[in-house]
């Protein structure tokens, strides 16, 4: 079948601000195959705000094509199927199908492309690039520049107001001494910021594993201890000043957890590291948003 009774559909997700050298070099080859037909489609993830990997939204994507290339391409966009291959590649063959309204159609990638997943009907051509540049890359660098223009203070703003509401994870934990003795129990000094006692504790990180692994990840970084027999208390929103005023806000996951080893030392955000009797603890010597915390662990822990 001849190139110009064909449809050329170019597949990606070009997520940078701008169209780079190595994606314009695959835009302009497919343009010169002659196809009757030329078709952009977008992968659009089921995460539907903006993102350190996928940052822009289809309608950016489209109008940043369409300035490059106006009117060359016809623009469509297809949602991520994790995990499925072949729905993905049938949903694909569905919208290609009904764009090339019978005709044939080559889907074209670049290196690391849809290809290695695709498994429809159509032909496909992996286009190696001259110029290579990496979208992770170009986002990085864009993350390192603040411009001073009006409409880059926008775009800031819209991302921002195009997040849904956040719950930030946090754990808490009180430290005791020995696992033979719940009566003493380690916590902290913030000085910067509280007057009283806080428990140990920080938020979670994407990497890890739980929220047992954070309690014991920020035991050691706070104090230098290493704990065990962790053990959950419970969980509540945490009033904590930063996001007093916010639409997004903390919630803490409560442990009770035990020494195990190591040398007690205050580090990390943690001013001061005291080993205090929880029986003599009040509500008032600790700091304001960590008092529920003494109240939950004094009523489920502490007999």
């Amino acid at each position: 079948m001849r190139a110009s009774e064909t449809v050329g559909v170019i597949i990606g997700r070009f997520q940078t601000n701008h169209l780079s050298d190595g994606h314009q070099e695959l835009f302009d080859y497919v343009l010169a195959q002659g196809h009757n037909l030329n078709i952009v489609v977008l992968g659009k993830t089921a995460v539907n705000q903006p993102t350190k990997k996928n940052p822009l939204d289809i309608d950016a994507r489209m109008r940043m094509i369409n300035e490059t290339y106006p009117g060359k391409f016809v623009i469509t966009w297809i949602e991520d199927c994790p995990g499925n291959d072949a729905s993905w590649s049938a949903h694909l063959d569905k919208i290609v199908g009904d764009l090339a309204n019978g005709r044939g159609a080559v889907l074209y990638g670049s290196r690391d492309s849809f290809v290695s997943h695709y498994l429809g009907k159509y032909s496909t051509h992996v286009y190696t690039q001259r110029v290579f540049c990496s979208a992770t890359e170009i986002r990085g660098h864009c993350g390192k520049i603040i411009h001073g223009s009006p409409e880059f203070r926008a775009g800031v703003i819209w991302a921002t107001q195009n997040q849904f509401d956040r719950v930030y994870p946090t754990v808490d934990v009180a430290v005791f001494d020995r696992v033979d003795d719940e009566h003493w129990v380690f916590l902290g000094r913030k000085n910067r910021w509280y007057d009283g006692y806080v428990f140990i504790g920080g938020f979670a990180d994407p990497k890890d594993g739980s929220f047992e692994e954070t309690a014991r990840r920020e035991a050691f970084e706070e104090t230098g201890l290493q704990v065990d027999r962790i053990q959950y208390l419970g969980s509540l929103q945490v009033d904590d000043f930063r996001y007093r005023d916010e639409a997004d806000k903390i919630i803490t996951i409560f442990f009770a957890a035990h020494v195990c080893g190591g040398t007690p030392k205050a580090s990390d955000d943690i001013d001061e590291l005291h080993r205090v009797n929880v029986a003599e603890l009040t509500e008032e010597d600790m700091a304001p948003p960590h008092r529920p915390l003494l109240r939950m662990l004094k009523q489920q822990h502490i007999s």
